[in-house]
């Protein structure tokens, strides 16, 4: 285990590293200049040949790298060109608040996911497994986007049911925090959730179909012990390989909503350096969620062997 932790951390580190470099020459390919940009398109040759002095913006790209990941190993992320503060404590502010949503899209996803994949795999070909394969094949065809402005239209804006925008900290409004919370969680949970579920539904069927099932049911056991104590767990594993796989989509989703609906995130602030080409935050940001689902997937991948006893690392 320990060895198969080193490789990992190893491979880890590799692939943040190499997700740093392409993202920090996609932004020096991207056109603009983020000069022109803080001084305003009235500004003389002169001075904007100053600040980009002033910021390393006229050094060789491999150059400004190295120095960028230089100062990260040091701790200092740098300063944002447009908020002029550091790029660290911007992040240190908004990623609970990406984090917090991002918890609970997952963990709402995935419990509801299972759940109705196991009803759609136990129920199949009956009216519920009908309903659920509906909702799951059209919930991987809709953006989430699309529902967050649907939602802020519909619910939001003609029924005014709930808020349109804003966030507000659980510990501050816990009523008006999870009022706020739906909107968002809903449009970014239900393509998980039916994703969850279509995996769910196919490896329980396959696992149903299985000798050690068979012979189970053989013996008299009651058909709940059989399908959640020796079927479901085995029909997980694949589940749990999904569950991180789509982790990243979810926070790529969580960008989008965040900035439709205002919520002060990690997505919002990524957002809206990307479009004044801001790139000390944009690579801090790659480089904390780029890390953040590396390590989950670790995670995932020593879940394995929780769930199957079969698996064993070497």
């Amino acid at each position: 285990m320990l060895s198969f932790l080193l490789r990992r951390t190893i491979h880890t580190i590799f692939v943040v590293f190499i997700v740093t470099i392409i993202s920090f020459l996609l932004l020096h390919i991207i056109p603009g200049d983020p000069v022109v940009r803080i001084l305003g398109a009235h500004a003389t040759a002169a001075q904007i040949e100053q600040l980009r002095h002033e910021l390393g913006l006229d050094q060789p790209i491999l150059w400004q790298y190295i120095h960028w990941i230089w100062n990260v190993f040091h701790g200092d992320f740098g300063k944002s060109f447009i908020y002029h503060e550091d790029v660290g404590s911007l992040m240190l502010e908004r990623f609970p608040v990406t984090l917090y949503l991002v918890s609970i899209s997952l963990i709402l996803s995935t419990i509801i996911g299972i759940i109705g994949g196991v009803i759609s795999a136990v129920k199949r070909g009956g009216v519920a497994d009908s309903l659920i394969s509906l909702f799951a094949n059209t919930g991987i065809a809709i953006p989430s986007f699309w529902l967050g402005i649907v939602g802020i239209y519909i619910f939001g804006l003609k029924l005014g049911w709930l808020p349109v925008q804003g966030y507000t900290s659980p510990f501050g409004d816990l009523w008006m925090s999870l009022k706020q919370l739906i909107m968002p969680v809903f449009a970014t949970s239900v393509p998980n959730v039916a994703i969850v579920a279509r995996q769910t539904r196919s490896s329980m069927l396959e696992t149903i179909q299985q000798d050690y099932v068979r012979t189970a049911k053989s013996k008299g056991l009651k058909q709940r012990v059989v399908l959640y104590k020796h079927a479901l767990r085995n029909a997980l594993i694949p589940v749990v390989t999904l569950v991180g796989l789509t982790l990243a989509f979810l926070i790529g989703g969580e960008f989008i909503i965040e900035t439709i609906c205002n919520i002060p995130g990690v997505g919002r602030l990524l957002v809206r350096a990307a479009m004044n080409k801001d790139y000390l935050i944009v690579q801090g940001g790659v480089l904390i969620l780029g890390t953040a689902i590396c390590i989950i997937n670790l995670v995932v991948d020593v879940t394995y062997g929780l769930i199957d006893p079969r698996i064993r690392y070497k």
